[in-house]
């Protein structure tokens, strides 16, 4: 099965006009089918959203983006930014963060799911706002509701239309950055079981951006952990939970309570480091308790560990290893 949305080597910096470029991304790569989904995990600052953002080429001027974006197997961001606005909302479409800054808010929600059609000239007239309706019934909200305003919706409602919203024009991929923040936890199920089945039904390709290890193994089949501007380990959400293959991972999961489980949260020391500044070696050695001389002077290659399991992380070089006992701090 060819990937419906293929990421290669995808790069971006910012530039800054008293200081050197901030590089945010760096070479990061992955590929999600029909029906899959793909979490993207990682602290805050460590480059999944600006990387959903490059997607569909919402990034302010200051950006420089390198790299390949295939949807369907056309490269919309080598063809340029006309391509990248002919491909934004009918090929990939997004949900963001905060809903309710999604929202024009002296706009009907109606109002505003059916412009997204009529810009696009997929559904016009009576045709768009009949399936304004259909696709409000879709996520759950009563058709006549696309008469209210978005203060007029719950939180979880806004949501779940913004959701709709986003499957206004049938993209093949759907972005999610953090579609759950600040709703509660009896709505941030609904909500989830809802992507899980519009992407099952519809059979989207989703990527799923939170810092919520728990959500991406009940929802997502395949996660991509990344760490300052690149994914240190990739591989199917059950084997990352049993085996992880980098210490980030690993600490990641440790941070992460289970109830029932008698054991202490670990926290991980330190901050990531700054983007605006050269990294030599590994960028996680800083804070990593595996720590060798080789992670603070050589960059890890990335590598098969296992079954569609990858990770960037000297440990899995046995060469390397055996090279450098006793130097393990």
């Amino acid at each position: 099965m060819s990937p419906v949305l293929e990421v290669e080597d995808l790069t971006i910096s910012f530039r800054v006009d008293d200081g050197p470029s901030v590089d945010a991304v760096q070479g990061v790569s992955f590929a999600v089918n029909a029906g899959e989904r793909l979490g993207l995990v990682g602290e805050s600052g460590c480059g999944k959203s600006t990387t959903l953002f490059a997607l569909m080429g919402l990034l302010p001027n200051t950006a420089v983006v390198g790299g390949n974006v295939m949807i369907d197997g056309r490269n919309v961001l080598r063809e340029g930014p006309e391509a990248l606005r002919a491909a934004r909302w009918s090929d990939v479409a997004m949900v963001f963060q905060g809903a309710m800054n999604a929202f024009n808010p002296v706009k009907t929600i109606g109002w505003q799911i059916t412009e997204a059609m009529e810009v696009k000239g997929t559904f016009t007239g009576k045709a768009a706002l009949k399936r304004t309706g259909d696709l409000l019934e879709l996520v759950g909200i009563p058709a006549e509701r696309a008469a209210r305003f978005p203060h007029e919706f719950s939180g979880g409602m806004r949501q779940r239309a913004a959701l709709a919203m986003a499957l206004a024009n049938d993209p093949k991929v759907l972005l999610a950055d953090e579609p759950t923040t600040a709703l509660d936890v009896m709505v941030q199920a609904q909500i989830l079981d809802l992507l899980e089945r519009l992407t099952d039904e519809l059979e989207l390709a989703l990527v799923l951006v939170t810092h919520d290890l728990p959500m991406v193994t009940e929802t997502c089949r395949r996660a991509a952990i990344m760490y300052a501007g690149k994914i240190v380990e990739e591989g199917p959400t059950e084997t990352l939970y049993r085996d992880p293959r980098h210490p980030y991972t690993r600490l990641l999961f440790e941070a992460m309570p289970e109830i029932g489980e008698d054991r202490t949260v670990a926290s991980i020391p330190g901050a990531p480091p700054r983007m605006d500044r050269p990294i030599v070696g590994c960028s996680f050695a800083p804070r990593c308790p595996s720590a060798m001389d080789v992670c603070r002077a050589d960059l890890p290659d990335t590598r098969d560990v296992g079954a569609r399991h990858i990770a960037a992380c000297h440990l899995n070089d046995p060469d390397r290893v055996v090279a450098t006992q006793g130097s393990v701090t």
